[in-house]
């Protein structure tokens, strides 16, 4: 699960308390640069065999990174690559200040 501080006005459907929120990498998907909920640069392709697990490196979060999961013979970006990262908001969890696990709507 990649767990990220929410940011500021881009999940609508974020419960009021939210501070993170979670989604798994075979759920994230990669997309232009400012298109997506994440912006950020590849850091490490960890090949798998069948998948790759795509590490980013997410731009002005402090270090974060997120996990992407492709197919390993679909197109992704290359080592060093600027890159956006999105989702579909029914595959998002939210979470409170203290970790626990918000329901959603």
């Amino acid at each position: 699960m990649n767990f990220v501080s929410l940011p500021a006005g881009q999940l609508p459907d974020a419960p009021a308390d939210a501070q993170q929120f979670g989604t798994r990498p075979e759920h994230l998907r990669f997309c232009a640069t400012g298109e997506g909920l994440l912006d950020g640069t590849i850091a490490f392709n960890e090949a798998l065999g069948a998948e790759n697990l795509i590490h980013v490196e997410l731009t002005g979060d402090g270090g974060s990174s997120v996990i992407v999961r492709v197919n390993a013979n679909a197109p992704a970006p290359a080592l060093g690559d600027k890159t956006g990262v999105t989702a579909e908001p029914e595959h998002f969890f939210f979470f409170d200040k203290n970790g626990q696990r918000l329901p959603t709507a």
